[in-house]
């Protein structure tokens, strides 16, 4: 389950990597997961493919039917997650359960280190 805190781009890697993680070892045969790469895809004009993972029945350690994460092609990082419970019933869509999507990502600032001085975000506060 990604919380509130993961929105960050390291916290949503890394929330990306423990949950394919703990999908391997829900089904560790793979029997019970289909994985898509779908090229060519877009999110607020920019390139992107994603990768999709569905479950199609439910089974403990599961947590999401169906999940995609999308990639920027340029700064090869997350540009959006979606992630879906299963359908209530045969022939439903699924529920969305959790939507993240990045825009107007800078990258390369020009930040230095004196920029998370702890001394100059605490004078910066008051």
């Amino acid at each position: 389950t990604m919380l509130i805190t993961h929105l960050g781009l390291d916290g949503m890697v890394s929330e990306i990597v423990a949950q394919i993680r703990r999908d391997v070892q829900a089904d560790p045969s793979g029997k019970n997961t289909e994985v898509k790469l779908v090229r060519g895809a877009k999110i607020n004009d920019r390139e992107c493919t994603y990768v999709e993972i569905t479950h199609p029945e439910p089974a403990e350690g599961l947590t999401y039917y169906r999940a995609r994460f999308f990639i920027d092609n340029e700064f090869h990082l997350p540009a959006r997650v979606e992630a879906f419970d299963w359908p209530k019933a045969p022939g439903k869509e699924p529920e969305l359960l959790a939507e993240f999507t990045y825009t107007k990502v800078k990258i390369n600032v020009g930040l230095t280190d004196a920029d998370f001085d702890p001394a100059q975000l605490r004078t910066a506060s008051r």
